[in-house]
């Protein structure tokens, strides 16, 4: 995956979902899942398909279901 840019929309802090990616050079739209991680342009990494629904019901006060999200 790569990051490529973000569709404009800002909070007052950051740009909001969705953003522009590629993966395996197609294009493809991003959503942020999770805050606590900053990202930059361009910047790549290893995908992990994450089922939401899963992941919500596997979350508890002492497991995360989206501990392998990315």
């Amino acid at each position: 995956m790569q990051f490529v840019g973000v569709n404009g929309v800002n909070d007052g802090q950051y740009y909001v979902s969705p953003y522009n990616g590629t993966t395996n050079g197609q294009n493809v739209v991003l959503f942020c899942d999770d805050v606590k991680n900053e990202i930059n342009f361009g910047q790549t990494w290893t995908a992990n398909v994450t089922d939401l629904g899963v992941a919500i019901a596997t979350t508890t006060s002492t497991t995360n279901g989206f501990a392998n999200t990315r």
